[in-house]
C-alpha cells in the first residue's frame, strides 16, 4: 500500500487492479475462518485508516529506509514510531565468508566479484558514506571490512536503543534481518556460514529484557517533553531503563564521567524505580553529563547489574575524532577443552573490542562481542574450535579487533 500511494503505482496500473480485494477482503476473510483468534494487517507499513498515510509514524506500523539510503543513521532520532515492522543498515560477512566467495585479485570493495556479492543499488557507496563522520575512511581492504561490519552494529544498535528509549509511546521493531540465504554484503546480523556478525551481539544487547541505555533529550521535542525530569528549554542527557519484564525494578545508577585512562572526573547516582513492562527517564547530572574534552572522555553508567542491566556507555565523540589509544589493551590466549580462551586487560579505553576467530578457523564460534572495556577492566573470551591452531593466533591483529585499530590503520 505504501508502494502504491509513493511510488507511481496508479499511472502504471491504470484500470487494473493492483489486489487491493485480495489484502482487504479474501484474506482477512480466509484467515477469519481458518483462525479467529490470529491478528490480521493488510500491509506493512500500514495506518489502520483509509484516509492515512501507510507510512505515517503517528499510526500503526511504519518502516524507515531513508537511513542506510539517504540518510546518516543518526537520523533515526528524529523519528518517533508506534511501531517500526522494517528498518536495517548493512555490512559485510565474516571474513571467511567473503573470501570463500570473492576471489578478486587484489581484493577491493570495487572488484567484479565483490560487485556481484552486493546486491545493493550503489551498496557499497552508502556503506561509505553511512561510516563518514564516524569512522576513519578505510585505506585497506581489511580496514574497510572491519570498519563496515562496525558501522552496521552501530548504526542499528544506535536506532534500537533511541526506539526503545520512546516505550511506551513505541512498542516494537522488526529489523530486516535476521540471516542470508547466500554469501553477500547484506542487512543481515547472521551470515550465509552461519557466522555471528559484530550486529549480532548489538542486537543481542539493545534488545535486552532490561537495557539502560544514554539518550540526548530535549524539551524543544514534543516526545521528550513528554518524559518526567526534562527542565524546560533544556537539552540534556538522560539515563532511559526500560524493563520489558513482569517484575517491578529499583535500584540506584552511578553515572561517571571518565578519561580514557580511567580517571574519574565526575561522578553522581540516580534512585531508580521501573514499572513491569515500563521505562522511567532520569536526567543525568549537569556536572556529569558536560565534557570537558569530549574526544577524550566517556560516560558510563553501573549499578543494574544485580538485576540484569549491562553499563550504559556514552562516548563523548565518535571514533574518527576520539583520542583513543591504538594499542590499548594486553591480552593472553590458552588452549582449553573444546576449543580455546582469549584473555583481555585494558590499560586504556577499548571501544568495540571483538574476535573475528573465523580468520583462524571458519568453523570457530565466539561466545561474547563488541565488549566495552575501561582501563583496568578484563574479559575473557570463550572460543569453540576444533582446529589444531596456535592459540596465538587469535591474539593476531586482524583477528583481535577494536574500534580503537581503525585510528592506527
Amino acid at each position: 500500500m505504501w508502494g502504491y500511494a509513493d511510488w507511481g503505482w496508479p499511472a502504471l496500473l491504470g484500470d487494473r487492479t493492483w489486489g487491493n480485494g485480495y489484502y482487504r477482503e479474501l484474506f482477512p476473510a480466509i484467515l477469519a475462518q481458518l483462525d479467529p483468534t490470529r491478528f490480521y494487517s493488510p500491509a506493512s507499513p500500514y495506518s489502520f485508516g483509509e484516509y492515512l498515510h501507510p507510512n505515517d509514524q503517528r499510526n500503526g506500523t511504519m518502516h524507515i529506509w531513508d537511513v542506510w539510503n539517504q540518510r546518516d543513521y543518526t537520523a533515526y532520532r528524529d523519528y518517533q514510531p508506534r511501531f517500526v515492522s522494517e528498518f536495517g543498515f548493512q555490512g559485510p560477512p565474516a571474513w571467511s565468508t567473503l573470501t570463500s566467495v570473492v576471489h578478486d585479485e587484489p581484493l577491493d570493495p570495487y572488484g567484479h566479484e565483490m560487485l556481484v556479492h552486493q546486491k545493493a543499488s550503489r551498496g557499497n557507496e552508502k556503506l561509505e558514506r553511512g561510516a563518514a563522520g564516524h569512522l576513519p575512511r578505510s585505506t585497506t581492504i581489511d580496514h574497510w571490512h572491519w570498519a563496515m561490519q562496525l558501522n552496521q552494529a552501530h548504526a542499528v544498535r544506535f536506532g534500537v536503543e533511541h526506539l526503545r528509549s520512546l516505550t511506551p509511546h513505541n512498542t516494537g521493531t522488526i529489523l530486516w534481518q535476521l540471516n542470508d540465504d547466500w554469501p553477500v554484503v547484506s542487512w543481515a546480523a547472521v551470515d550465509f556460514d552461519e557466522h555471528r556478525k559484530p550486529l549480532w551481539f548489538a542486537l543481542r544487547d539493545a534488545y535486552a529484557p532490561r537495557l539502560a541505555t544514554i539518550q540526548p533529550r530535549s524539551s524543544r521535542r514534543a516526545i521528550d517533553a513528554a518524559f518526567d525530569g526534562i527542565p524546560p528549554g533544556k537539552d540534556v542527557l538522560a539515563l532511559v531503563v526500560i524493563n520489558d519484564t513482569a517484575d517491578a525494578v529499583s535500584g540506584v545508577f552511578t553515572a561517571a564521567r571518565t578519561a580514557f585512562d580511567g580517571t574519574t572526573l565526575a561522578r553522581a547516582t540516580m534512585e531508580v524505580v521501573v514499572a513491569p513492562y515500563g521505562a522511567t527517564t532520569a536526567q543525568i547530572p549537569a556536572e556529569v553529563a558536560d565534557f570537558a574534552d569530549a574526544p577524550a572522555e566517556l560516560i558510563v553508567v553501573t549499578g543494574g547489574e544485580e538485576s540484569g542491566f549491562a553499563p550504559a556507555f556514552f562516548n563523548g565523540a565518535e571514533v574518527v575524532d576520539q583520542k583513543l589509544e591504538p594499542a590499548p589493551l594486553a591480552a593472553t590466549a590458552a588452549r582449553v577443552t573444546g576449543g580455546y580462551t582469549v584473555t583481555v586487560t585494558a590499560q586504556s579505553y577499548v571501544r568495540d573490542l571483538f574476535l573475528q576467530a573465523d580468520r583462524v578457523d571458519p568453523r570457530a564460534t565466539v561466545n561474547a562481542g563488541l565488549v566495552m572495556l575501561t582501563a583496568g577492566q578484563s574479559a575473557m573470551f570463550a572460543i569453540t574450535s576444533d582446529a589444531d591452531a596456535s592459540p596465538e593466533a587469535f591474539l593476531d591483529p586482524l583477528v583481535l579487533r577494536s574500534a580503537n585499530q581503525l585510528l592506527a590503520s
